[in-house]
């Protein structure tokens, strides 16, 4: 028999994110570790697309794999400070995330809030 993951229900703040065409075929080609991070932030982003880059939500990231492997199993993706760093600014260089301010944008050709 098949192990079924125990998925908690969602809150509405958690189910009205709309994920695009163009977010589906970057996540075929984008590296692991970059393509965890860019999920995990869509979540953590607000009405508008924007989070706030710091060592805490970096420290967050990584407990929040461990959290996700001991659930669901699994492997995460690497989760040291310099690790997440670089992924956070490759996907700044690629444009998935974009410099406003104080905060980074999600672009909004990958995900939206309905």
């Amino acid at each position: 028999m098949h192990h079924v993951p125990n998925f908690p229900k969602l809150s509405a703040v958690k189910r009205n994110r709309v994920i695009t065409k163009h977010f589906c075929n970057i996540s075929l080609s984008l590296d692991h570790g970059c393509l965890c991070l860019l999920m995990w932030l869509i979540y953590q982003s607000d009405a508008d697309n924007r989070i706030e880059y710091s060592d805490l939500l970096v420290r967050r990231f990584a407990l929040a794999v461990k959290y996700s492997v001991e659930e669901y199993g699994g492997k995460g993706p690497p989760c040291s400070r310099p690790t997440v760093r670089k992924n956070f600014r490759k996907l700044v260089d690629l444009g998935y995330l974009i410099k406003d301010g104080d905060y980074f944008v999600i672009n909004k050709h990958l995900t939206y809030k309905k």
